[in-house]
């Protein structure tokens, strides 16, 4: 049996890693391209294939734009869904709206409901005509008060862009310079009409009643000053017209300089409409970006996919070389538990293939397109260990400048497989209790509760019976992971196995250092097969490469003193016999249950948890059949 080197590991952990990052940077784009949108972003680095690049979203006239942002009318661009594109502060300031509140909604919203189908038709005459175009409207503020305005627009086309710019000029003063104008102008009235009736009773009395009724001096006097009175009236008037006109005057100077502002905006509408070009262009650019690092993500799942499957094919059975009654027992209890999401205790001396069998059950289980995550306890030193498996927060001890993950959040809905589990310390063996019951753990340094949906398999080279006994294991984590273990066999236990493990490794090594070693002798072969081999498959294939190395020819030589550390046989067949034959008695006693019905429902490959032709197999290699 053959060992896959970490190598392969640890490039799948690095892969999770990679995904993990294209994620963060895939939201930070995101992110970045809702700034641009609001206009909080002023330039933007792009590092691509011309190298790095700066891109002003501004453009070079910030002076038009400074003119824009402080001018005394309010102005904007609209589309032609009359939505709104851009507008200054200004215009925020008459609707008593925050500007994120305005950008992106219809113009009307802004607008007193009644004169929304007059909006409407000038914003149409302005794309029809194209030209310079002016209404009298009112806006409709946040509390309800209407601004009368002067609204004027005109067109703005720049390739494929096109839309409208708009000034709007507060009337508010000029309004009530008008209402004042008219209350003077009805007050001269009523004085005009006062006047002419006072001039009246003056003649009359003159003519008539001053010498029938003899008036009196002191009220001939009288009159006279209300005559004065009537001076002082008149001049007055001539006071307030001259007022008026001056604040027709003033009115025209509004019109001509509402006039020059427009001409002065068309003018910062071209350098704006060049900076939504370039800002166009920069989205673009970005949109670009975020394309190729999609493309990038789905790259790297497609690839994950096609690890999976090469690990898939290269740690299944075809790696787990063998024939003899040991293996193929093993190869029984691995079909029978992968399916299920048991914990698999693998116990077995160190070199024998406990990690091969541990991959062959997770690619068998419903987990296998989810990560298998392997910690060796015994290679991790002992301050580390609980920050490896659970994780750590940042700040959790001296070093420990960033936030990490620990293996258990990498293989969640996968599988964590814990080599060495005997070297494990006391303290942390509670915590791994912990997360065998309740399926939750905390990072070394936080307190948020992680809950995670992990596998576990565990493998040991010890006697945790003894181990329990020393006090260096805790019993009732013994038994939680004890579900279903599998002991894996040394393979001075199976040396029949020992002529198609040197085969195959022999191609291997043919293949890696490019020679054509085809033959070996059969003094060689009865070496190795006597041979104690204390490392186990892992020795065997350390023997074989190095006599690959210094074979020359096409036979094999192997230069290893193997005889020197021969050690005398363990006795192999009771133990193994007692497992063989209780495999047999067992799917015997299946068969007579189910009336040696193999398939369907009720068979007997279903009560065994095998496929019906496995289980064929197995009645052949045992020589079970019906009498």
């Amino acid at each position: 049996m053959s060992i896959r080197a970490n190598k392969d590991q640890r490039n799948k952990q690095e892969i999770l890693l990679e995904s993990t990052q294209l994620r963060s940077r895939l939201a930070e784009a995101e992110q970045t391209l809702d700034a641009i949108r609001s206009g909080e972003v002023d330039a933007l680095v792009v590092n691509g294939p011309q190298g790095v690049q700066v891109f002003s979203l501004t453009g070079a006239e910030r002076t038009y734009r400074l003119i824009v942002e402080t001018m005394n009318e309010a102005a904007m661009t609209v589309g032609f869904d009359e939505a709104i594109l851009f507008c200054n502060q200004r215009f925020c300031d008459l609707v008593k709206t925050p500007m994120l509140n305005v950008i992106g909604k219809k113009l009307s919203a802004f607008f007193v409901p009644v004169q929304h189908s007059t909006l409407h038709k000038f914003l149409v005459d302005v794309r029809q005509t194209g030209s310079f175009v002016q209404r009298l409207l009112k806006l409709r503020a946040a509390d309800g008060v209407e601004v009368p305005v002067q609204i004027a627009g005109s067109l703005l086309r720049e390739d494929f862009i096109t839309s409208i710019c708009l000034v709007l000029t507060d009337l508010t003063m000029l309004e009530a310079q008008f209402n004042s104008i008219r209350v003077m102008r009805e007050q001269q009235q009523a004085l005009e009409e006062s006047r002419a009736e006072l001039q009246a009773a003056n003649i009359f009395m003159n003519d008539s009643r001053r010498a029938a009724l003899n008036i009196m001096e002191d009220a001939i006097t009288a009159h006279r000053e209300i005559e004065r009175a009537g001076v002082a009236l008149q001049n007055e008037i001539t006071e307030r017209l001259r007022v008026e006109e001056e604040l027709r005057k003033n009115h025209d100077l509004l019109e001509m300089r509402v006039s020059e502002r427009t001409g002065e905006l068309s003018s910062v509408n071209e350098k704006l409409r060049d900076e939504i070009v370039e800002r166009r262009r920069v989205e673009k650019s970005l949109h670009d970006a975020i394309t190729e690092i999609k493309r990038l993500k789905d790259r790297l799942r497609e690839e994950n996919i096609y690890l999976q499957q090469e690990v898939a094919q290269q740690f299944n059975f075809g790696e787990i070389i063998g024939q003899s009654n040991a293996i193929s027992h093993v190869f029984f209890r691995v079909e029978q538990v992968a399916p299920m999401n048991a914990t698999v205790l693998l116990q077995g001396e160190t070199g024998s293939g406990k990690g091969v069998v541990a991959r062959a059950i997770h690619s068998r289980s419903a987990r296998k397109d989810r990560p298998m995550i392997t910690v060796n306890c015994a290679t991790l030193p002992a301050a580390l260990v609980e920050s490896e498996l659970f994780g750590r927060e940042k700040g959790a001890f001296t070093g420990a400048d960033a936030r990490q993950i620990g293996r258990f959040e990498l293989a969640d809905g996968g599988t964590i497989l814990l080599d060495e589990i005997g070297e494990m310390p006391l303290e942390l063996q509670s915590k791994l209790l912990r997360v065998l019951q309740d399926g939750e753990f905390e990072r070394l340094g936080g307190s948020r509760t992680i809950k995670t949906d992990v596998r576990i398999i565990a493998a040991t080279n010890r006697n945790l019976e003894l181990e329990i006994k020393n006090g260096r294991f805790r019993e009732d984590l013994f038994y939680r992971l004890n579900v279903f273990p599998i002991t894996i066999p040394a393979l001075r236990q199976r040396q029949e196995d020992i002529p198609l493990l040197v085969k195959h490794f022999l191609a291997k090594f043919n293949k890696k250092i490019g020679k054509m070693i085809e033959t070996v002798s059969t003094e060689i072969m009865t070496v190795l097969q006597d041979y104690h081999w204390p490392g186990n498959v892992r020795e065997l294939e350390s023997v074989i490469e190095r006599a690959v190395i210094i074979s020359q020819g096409s036979a094999l030589q192997v230069m290893d003193r193997l005889d020197t550390f021969r050690r005398p046989e363990e006795p192999a067949g009771p133990d193994v016999k007692a497992l063989v034959e209780l495999e047999h008695d067992h799917v015997l006693k299946v068969l007579q249950k189910t009336g040696w019905r193999i398939e369907g429902k009720n068979g007997a490959a279903v009560l065994l948890g095998l496929n019906p032709s496995t289980l064929r197999a197995r009645m052949r290699k045992y020589g079970i059949s019906r009498q």
